[in-house]
């Protein structure tokens, strides 16, 4: 029998200061939320776990990891390459949210790449992870403009703006879409 959307299972996984994850526990995906996993014990989202009461899972692998009672994972800020097997293992299962509007600056370092650039446009893209990095399909991008005296903090502030209002909402389509 398929669980309904508002039943499944959601690990977080996380490395950076954790504004994204905090912002899905804001949201009606809280009750969702069954851990945190990170690759960085002290990061801002293991903080923001411990205050939440979310179960933590620390370790630089989650392929060492059971995932027992896990449906679905949402990628936060989470700075690691997931190996081909685990995405493997994940199919369709993984989500990412990326500063960039993708196919323009995969990888690390996006928002920075783009301020160099001086492209007058990003944004940020939401997609589904494949084992080629920010490769996976897209479900959702929304651009910005980028002003010609906009400093790289203040690109950052307006990107993560651009985040935190559309990545919960976009995790509830992809989970209801099933």
């Amino acid at each position: 029998m398929k669980k309904q959307s508002q039943d499944l299972k959601l690990a977080v996984f996380a490395s950076g200061q954790g504004s994204n994850f905090r912002k899905i526990l804001e949201s009606s995906l809280r009750p969702q939320i069954a851990l945190l996993f990170s690759d960085v014990a002290d990061s801002g989202a293991v903080s923001v776990a411990h205050k939440e009461g979310i179960p933590v899972i620390i370790d630089s692998d989650p392929a060492r990891v059971e995932l027992e009672g896990i449906d679905r994972i949402i990628l936060a800020g989470y700075m690691k390459i997931l190996s081909p097997e685990f995405i493997g293992n994940w199919q369709e299962k993984i989500i990412n949210i990326h500063p960039s509007l993708l196919p323009l600056y995969p990888g690390q370092f996006a928002i920075k790449k783009a301020h160099l650039a001086a492209e007058e446009r990003t944004g940020i893209t939401i997609h589904e992870v494949v084992v080629e990095v920010d490769s996976g399909p897209v479900l959702y991008q929304e651009e910005l403009s980028i002003h010609d005296d906009e400093t790289l903090d203040e690109l950052e502030s307006k990107i993560h703006t651009l985040e935190h209002n559309a990545y919960s909402r976009v995790i509830q389509e992809w989970i209801q879409a099933g």
